[in-house]
């Protein structure tokens, strides 16, 4: 049997120890590999860097409304049951201006504006029955609106303001009629000469007109005259040339004869070379 043991083939037993060697390695390889593994794993973690934290993003400023949180707060607390809201405070609101002036305003501006047409030389009217007084004061009132530059809405107002004892009495049965509002200024013009210029004494002040001459008044004393009739005539005048046309024809011959070769625009022009040449022939009549 030794023998037969002896001589068995070999082959059965190195294949084994070949596949248990090769298992042996295989394992190494594995355990070696896992290491590797293992160490790169290390590697990579220690090679990593640390994660930084991102820096936070910046808040953006928010601009509130302090009008808008006051209101906001108002009406949380006046919804509360038996709570009464406090008075917080608040900047006032820029307020735009309003179209149209409020009537105090306008009682304002109209109490300015008559304090000045007094100290320009309007005095109140009584009423008085004289085409020529009457006349006088709605020239003077007239001239005075337009030196001021008064709008036309506050122009019969302030002229009703300077009517006195009969003339305010005639007013305010005019002006019962309808609001003082709606009146006009020809409108007024036109109620005031029916009242107080009859056609009997128009037709005296233009016949007084068409007669005027200088005569032995100055220059001054002339022209207000002449103005005062001229609005009695004024289809006689109905333009600047014409008035200054007629003016000069009723100065005194020698002032007369010494403007007629000159032209003037107006009768301001006209009286002040006048004045100058009526001055000139008093003094060479003194020297």
């Amino acid at each position: 049997m030794e023998d037969t043991a002896s001589h068995m083939p070999l082959e059965p037993q190195q294949s084994r120890l070949g596949e248990s060697t090769g298992l042996i390695r295989d394992t190494d390889l594995r355990q070696t590999e896992g290491l590797q593994l293992e160490g790169s794993d290390q590697q990579r973690q220690e090679v990593v860097p640390p994660a930084t934290t991102p820096a936070p993003a910046a808040v953006p400023t928010l601009h509130v409304d302090p009008l808008f949180i006051a209101q906001i707060v108002k009406a949380v607390i006046e919804a509360m049951p038996g709570a009464s809201a406090p008075t917080i405070p608040v900047a006032p609101a820029v307020q735009a201006a309003p179209a149209a002036t409020t009537k105090a305003d306008n009682v304002v501006t109209l109490v300015r504006i008559v304090k000045s047409m007094r100290e320009l030389g309007c005095e109140p009217f009584l009423g008085e029955p004289d085409a020529e007084i009457a006349g006088r004061w709605l020239r003077t009132i007239e001239d005075t609106l337009d030196q001021m530059q008064v709008i036309e809405g506050l122009r019969v107002n302030c002229a009703a303001h300077l009517l006195s004892d009969r003339a305010r009495s005639w007013w305010d049965t005019v002006r019962s009629r309808r609001p003082v509002g709606s009146w006009t200024w020809a409108e007024f013009k036109m109620q005031f000469e029916h009242q107080f210029y009859s056609s009997y004494h128009w037709k005296i002040k233009e016949q007084e007109f068409l007669a005027l001459r200088q005569g032995d008044m100055s220059v001054l004393n002339y022209e207000r005259r002449f103005h005062d009739l001229s609005m009695f005539a004024s289809h006689y005048v109905p333009g600047e040339q014409h008035r200054v046309e007629r003016l000069r024809d009723g100065l005194r011959q020698e002032l007369r004869q010494g403007l007629i070769a000159f032209k003037f625009e107006t009768t301001r022009d006209l009286v002040e070379a006048a004045e100058a040449l009526e001055a000139c022939m008093k003094e060479g009549q003194q020297g």
